[in-house]
């Protein structure tokens, strides 16, 4: 179960600049978001979809990813939020340049070694806790059955998925008789990973680094032109051959579909 700490509870560091991951419940306060923006910048607003890997311990429909300039503009928004009924991360946010200009510079580098064909989805995923379930890989994927029992994508009138991913990770990984540190792991991984999702159309919406300490290690919103495109991609052998990586370098993790709104 992935916990989440109380707004109220949530303690930033150093002098800023800082992020803030607001999560609200079903029936939560959708003002408040625009009211913490007085104080700073709202960046998007998501609706939750579903959790694909990692369930919330607390119920959550709604997702805004604030900015806030120092500390003093951190603590006005506190004093407005008040007790509300919500929970919070706080990150330190990658600059906008980097997050545009590192999807690019990945696929251009990686662009000869990326096999680019398409096998069949998966039919089965492999055995590991930072994986979805086949059941749950195929809700997100195929939302309905087409007649005759096979699977068909439906017309998804969500728009775009954006998918959440917070990481811990693991103090070492070892792979191949290779050992490194979670870290180095996942970014053998991700360098793969961000260059398919250049190749599909796909880009980074926002990433941050929450403090030393904290219950995760980095957080990345990645936008896919769509779901099909998700699913192209991790049925790629290519991708799929890093995964090995993925699987390795991560102690903990969540991975939520979304859409914004």
């Amino acid at each position: 179960m992935i916990e989440l700490p109380e707004l109220s509870r949530v303690e930033p560091r150093g002098d800023g600049p800082f992020g803030l991951l607001l999560f609200l419940p079903p029936s939560g306060d959708r003002g408040l978001p625009q009211r913490l923006a007085a104080h700073g910048k709202l960046r998007a607003a998501y609706r939750i979809e579903l959790p694909v890997v990692g369930e919330p311990r607390y119920p959550v429909q709604w997702l805004s990813i604030l900015e806030f300039r120092d500390r003093a503009a951190w603590d006005a928004a506190m004093r407005t939020a008040g007790s509300v009924d919500a929970r919070g991360l706080v990150v330190t946010p990658w600059k906008p340049a980097v997050r545009a200009l590192l999807p690019i510079t990945l696929k251009l580098r990686a662009l000869a070694g990326i096999d680019e064909s398409v096998g069949a989805p998966p039919e089965s995923l492999p055995s590991s806790p930072h994986n979805p379930t086949l059941e749950r890989f195929r809700e997100f994927a195929y939302p309905r059955p087409a007649f005759g029992g096979s699977v068909e994508f439906a017309a998804d009138d969500r728009g775009p998925p954006v998918m959440l991913n917070l990481l811990k990770y693991a103090r070492t990984a070892t792979v191949n008789g290779e050992t490194l540190s979670g870290k180095r792991a996942y970014l053998r991984y991700g360098r793969v990973a961000i260059a398919h999702v250049a190749s599909l159309g796909g880009t980074i919406e926002w990433m941050g680094d929450p403090p030393r300490g904290s219950d995760w290690d980095s957080v990345a919103l990645v936008r896919y032109p769509s779901r099909q495109h998700f699913v192209r991609m991790v049925s790629r052998a290519h991708y799929q051959a890093a995964l090995p990586y993925r699987d390795a370098a991560l102690e903990s993790t969540a991975l939520w579909a979304m859409s914004r709104r």
